[in-house]
């Protein structure tokens, strides 16, 4: 019972998504609203100004659709709710990201600025976990934020090429390089399982801070490491490789949701993350999952070591985050969320 119209920023795959959906879009060169920390003056205003200026088209295209709502799905654009706001029209703002805590980018606006534009401008606030939602709560006024977890659906492309395993049990960490993730806490911890002569290796999937990669690979070569760990840089998709594994390891303290712990649980795998963030909110511990407190890398090693001896368990804990994770994070359930909010803002009246 809904239709669904779109204005996306350049032509790319989603174009054709939409074609084969049969969903009227729209292309409109908008951009982000937010850069690297650091970055120049003249440029966080010069993309304001852009961005600003296809407002105006923007706005003129949602008068002709004259859609019930405006949906902008990521923080890190302001054009949907500025086109919102001179169509009149309702709009939702859903939060995905935590901005200079979860990737150092800023907004042009300023933090501040941006916080309390986007309370202005939307009659609704989502955001993918309660940590996301504890982080912007007080920058949103009443009952305007709620939680909506996102559907979860692993990309099942077979042509990755997946090292064999060659009998070692497999760790692997999925994420950009960055000191944030911490995947050194992996790297220590394997080093704990090879220095005890047990046949361990760790995958780590991902690019991002070279200079981080730097360190951790001469951290690796410190430790003796060799060939049990392996970087393998960015992978058409990261599924193959969790399906691999004997353990996915999240050891991130700043995950605003956790999709890769998610896809770890529907694998069927056993997850051991970091007791923080969006992670502790998805990992009961024992139940579906494992957890150590971040920094504690004697811990992590430990529960690493519990579950290399102990098949049966890590063949519990993967059925059993399985049946939670396939509950609660399919496209039906995210789409049944989504409705009833924007229904909910609509039986409101409110705009903004």
């Amino acid at each position: 019972g809904v239709d669904c119209v779109a204005l996306l920023p350049k032509k790319g795959p989603l174009c054709e998504d939409m074609r084969r959906m049969s969903v009227e879009h729209a292309i409109l060169p908008y951009r982000l609203w937010t850069g690297p920390e650091g970055g120049p003056r003249w440029r966080r205003a010069a993309r304001l100004g852009w961005n600003l200026f296809w407002s105006f088209p923007a706005a003129l295209r949602v008068r002709r659709w004259a859609p019930d709502l405006i949906y902008t799905n990521t923080s890190t654009v302001p054009v949907g709710a500025w086109a919102a706001l001179l169509a009149g029209r309702p709009h939702v703002w859903h939060i995905r990201e935590l901005g200079r805590t979860h990737n150092r980018r800023i907004f042009d606006l300023g933090e501040r600025a941006a916080l309390s534009a986007m309370n202005r401008l939307s009659g609704l606030v989502l955001v993918n976990s309660e940590y996301v939602a504890a982080h912007y709560r007080p920058a949103f006024d009443g009952n305007r934020i709620a939680v909506v977890r996102q559907a979860v659906t692993p990309e099942r492309r077979e042509q990755a090429a997946v090292p064999p395993a060659a009998g070692r049990f497999r760790c692997v960490v999925v994420g950009s390089i960055s000191r944030f993730k911490r995947q050194e806490e992996a790297v220590e911890a394997l080093a704990r399982l090879v220095a005890e002569g047990r046949a361990a290796e760790l995958l780590i999937i991902g690019e991002g801070d070279p200079e981080y990669e730097r360190r951790l690979r001469e951290m690796s070569a410190r430790l003796g490491l060799g060939e049990s760990v392996r970087f393998l840089g960015e992978v058409p998709a990261a599924w193959p490789f969790i399906e691999s594994a004997d353990v996915v390891v999240q050891c991130s303290r700043h995950e605003a949701f956790g999709r890769v712990v998610v896809e770890g649980m529907l694998a069927g795998k056993p997850v051991v993350g970091a007791r923080s963030a969006g992670t502790a909110e998805l990992i009961h511990e024992g139940r579906t999952g494992r957890l150590y407190e971040v920094g504690d890398v004697d811990r992590l090693a430990a529960i690493l070591r519990e579950l290399m001896d102990g098949p049966e368990e890590r063949a519990r804990l993967g059925n059993d985050a399985r049946a939670w994770a396939e509950e609660r994070f399919s496209e039906q359930q995210y789409g049944d969320a989504l409705v009833a909010e924007f229904r909910r803002l609509l039986d409101s009246g409110r705009v903004g």
